[in-house]
């Protein structure tokens, strides 16, 4: 209505397919994960606009090799504030304690107490995301589905605009 130019990017997490632990609870490798992956893009690109692109986030944005090294980074800050910031400890501690359940579905062989490293883990992933999204695009506003206290990480290294609605699994 007030002409505002914009372009959704829809960007699918090809990033969990570089996780052992998730393909082998899939029952998947690599290659086969990314190939699924670039099925749903196919599918998904059929559905949407032209103000619409849909593609894989590290192939859209990055590369495996950089997306790792800026992974490792964060995952080393996140570390940090976990041992160093209330705040960030308490939200770790928060978001770990709440997917407990899940965590245990998807890995029923982890600990519990391994919990805060995967959440730490999967902290250093949006941190990513919030780092490559404010990097290549111009006022981005990232939308978010999934576990709404994530949104949190986007802002380790920066000011993003996120916004989270509640998310519904099929």
């Amino acid at each position: 209505d007030h002409n505002i130019k914009f372009t959704h990017h829809l960007l699918y997490g090809d990033f969990e397919s570089y996780s052992n632990n998730i393909c082998k609870r899939l029952k998947v490798n690599e290659k086969e994960f990314q190939k699924r992956l670039n099925r749903s893009v196919d599918e998904m690109s059929k559905l949407t606009n032209t103000n619409c692109k849909v593609g894989l986030f590290v192939d859209v944005l990055t590369n495996k090799k950089d997306w790792g090294k800026k992974i490792l980074l964060n995952e080393k800050k996140i570390s940090k504030k976990f041992e160093t910031d209330i705040r960030y400890r308490r939200l770790i501690t928060q978001i770990s304690s709440s997917r407990a359940m899940l965590y245990s579905s998807w890995f029923p062989s982890m600990k519990e107490t391994e919990y805060k490293k995967l959440v730490i883990e999967q902290g250093a992933e949006y941190s990513t995301m919030g780092d490559l999204i404010k990097s290549r695009f111009s006022n981005p506003l990232v939308l978010g589905l999934d576990h709404p206290k994530m949104k949190d990480f986007y802002n380790l290294n920066n000011d993003l605009a996120v916004i989270y609605g509640k998310p519904k699994y099929i």
